[in-house]
């Protein structure tokens, strides 16, 4: 639901972060999942263009979140790139998607 996640977005997007996510990577993991499932239900109402906004959020996120730990052994950056190739392919992007 676009309500749900629109809330979830905003509590991960508070200036002061809630006390049980004050830990960088934990606070980052939640960023990334949300903003990977509000890029998949924009991508369900054809909102393609926010749905590649959210989802290019969650891999800029992601790959800082590599850079700065170290381990890329950890995370798993795949899905999130087959997220945003489906949405390319489903602007009739193909070419780009398999970029």
């Amino acid at each position: 639901n676009i309500k749900f996640i629109s809330k979830a977005v905003d509590i991960v997007m508070l200036p002061q972060a809630p006390k049980h996510l004050t830990d960088p990577s934990t606070l980052s993991k939640l960023k990334i999942l949300t903003f990977n499932n509000l890029a998949c239900i924009l991508k369900k109402n054809k909102h393609f263009m926010m749905a590649l906004k959210a989802v290019s959020y969650a891999i800029d996120l992601e790959e800082t979140l590599i850079k700065d730990f170290k381990d890329e052994e950890k995370y798993d950056i795949v899905p999130t790139y087959l997220n945003k190739a489906a949405i390319l392919s489903e602007m009739k992007k193909h070419e780009k998607a398999l970029e």
